[in-house]
């Protein structure tokens, strides 16, 4: 099939589930269309490395390579394709989900429509960048729909409007996700109270995602999870953020919270209608 060039595959919002989803927790993300990505002809003379990378990932793994137009992809490659995104690296949006979204809709010969499948495919296929993937960030991107993760693993899409007053807060550093995930599976091995608070953390994701998708009760448990993760995830949290944290939790007029892995990137908040950031020292990315 020709490349859709016209089409963007979007970054990815992980509204709630991040770190407790490696435990097996639920999970909803959801497409971002202001941070995109498409194809585009180059014509340059060197192949896109990250495309590259991909492509000798899906040679080297049997069974992606009998899925894919391997021949094609290559050819296209070495003609000047490349993935024009404006996803930043190392913020939490997703940018390599989206390059292998935009892959898989153009090179599969055989393409699903289970999304516990294509979860599982697109993860194999961004293992290339990570080593290990989750899936949700690719399968978001591909199917330009919200993705509901059941604490049974169940994988599915669901309809539902973006909560209102949600932000992005720019720290203007991007980050090592593996450090922060090393971190915190070396404190759920050896801290008995960080264990405990993780579990009441778990419990208050649950009743985020019911109140994100039901579209009731949204502002109370993002204000929850807010404060559950100053106290107990304080690590991931920014030095220099964290009076800013602080701040929304004392005046409540804004929330902050983790956007994947914390430490940097962007940081998800929501604020009352009408309500700013303190401070205009910082790059707020309006969500909704």
């Amino acid at each position: 099939m020709p490349i859709p060039s016209h089409k963007t595959y979007p970054a990815k919002l992980l509204l709630f589930g991040e770190y407790t989803v490696t435990l097996g927790s639920g999970a909803l993300a959801v497409p971002f269309a202001g941070r995109s990505g498409h194809w585009k002809m180059a014509g340059q003379t060197e192949a896109d490395p990250g495309l590259a990378k991909l492509l000798t990932h899906l040679k080297n793994t049997p069974d992606l390579a009998s899925l894919f137009d391997l021949r094609r992809f290559e050819k296209d490659l070495m003609a000047g394709l490349v993935f024009d995104s404006d996803i930043p690296r190392g913020y939490g949006l997703g940018s390599s989900g989206a390059l292998v979204a935009a892959v898989y809709d153009s090179y599969v010969d055989d393409r699903s429509d289970n999304p516990k499948v294509l979860k599982s495919v697109l993860a194999d296929m961004e293992g290339a960048f990570h080593g290990a993937s989750s899936g949700i960030d690719p399968l978001v991107s591909y199917l330009g729909k919200p993705v509901l993760i059941s604490d049974d693993n169940e994988v599915r899409t669901t309809e539902m409007g973006l909560p209102q007053g949600l932000f992005l807060l720019d720290t203007r550093k991007s980050r090592d996700t593996g450090p922060l995930v090393a971190l915190f599976r070396q404190k759920m091995a050896s801290d008995a109270g960080f264990v405990q608070k993780i579990q009441e953390l778990r419990h208050a994701n649950a009743d985020a995602i019911k109140a994100a998708v039901t579209g009731e009760g949204i502002w109370q448990t993002f204000g929850l999870i807010s404060r559950m993760q100053a106290e107990t995830m304080y690590e991931m949290v920014p030095s220099e953020f964290r009076h800013l944290w602080q701040r929304g939790l004392e005046t409540g007029d804004y929330y902050l919270k983790l956007c994947g892995a914390g430490g940097g990137g962007y940081i998800l908040g929501m604020s009352v209608t009408g309500t700013l950031l303190p401070t205009l020292a910082y790059d707020v990315l309006p969500v909704s």
